[in-house]
């Protein structure tokens, strides 16, 4: 439909949409097909800002996939583009990868960190979906492990909210 309509230049960021509802499926297989094409689309067209996204899928699938240093390195280089960018959505997709790592080495004081910085950013943003960045019941296991019961249950209030306004 991009290329019919000629808006090619719109193809990568449908691929990080699709890359993204394939990691909501749980298709692994399918969502780094998807980013993987988005990247190679965003680069042949020089479009850094898609390039930038394109990184959260990558790093969510690797980390998904226990592969912690390839989601690490996705996940600092887009903490390095939302650096130059201002992306505040991408820094709480960065932080989450982060703190999904984290958690999954057992790290709890630094995926505490990570996840709770993740999810306030997205509370600070008004996000009204908690399916947005999948890490927020993660963000409450954390923060309740490493002893942190208040923030925890505080946060899972809000995902309650959330997920009663939606029913």
């Amino acid at each position: 439909a991009c290329a019919a309509g000629g808006h090619e230049l719109e193809h990568p960021y449908r691929l990080f949409d699709l890359a993204l509802v394939e990691c909501a499926a749980g298709n692994l297989d399918a969502a780094a097909a998807a980013a993987r094409r988005g990247t190679e689309e965003a680069i042949d067209s020089e479009n850094r800002d898609i390039e930038g996204w394109l990184l959260y899928p990558h790093a969510l699938v690797a980390a998904w996939r226990g592969h912690p240093e390839e989601a690490r390195g996705h996940a600092q280089r887009l903490l390095g583009w939302v650096g130059r960018s201002g992306d505040r959505v991408g820094r709480a997709q960065a932080l989450s990868v982060l703190g999904l790592v984290a958690l999954s080495e057992g790290n709890v004081s630094e995926a505490a960190d990570r996840l709770d910085a993740a999810a306030r950013l997205v509370v600070e943003m008004g996000v009204g979906n908690p399916a947005a960045l999948p890490a927020m019941p993660d963000a409450v296991v954390a923060l309740a492990q490493a002893g942190k019961a208040t923030r925890a249950a505080s946060l899972a209030a809000w995902l309650q909210e959330r997920v009663d306004a939606l029913d």
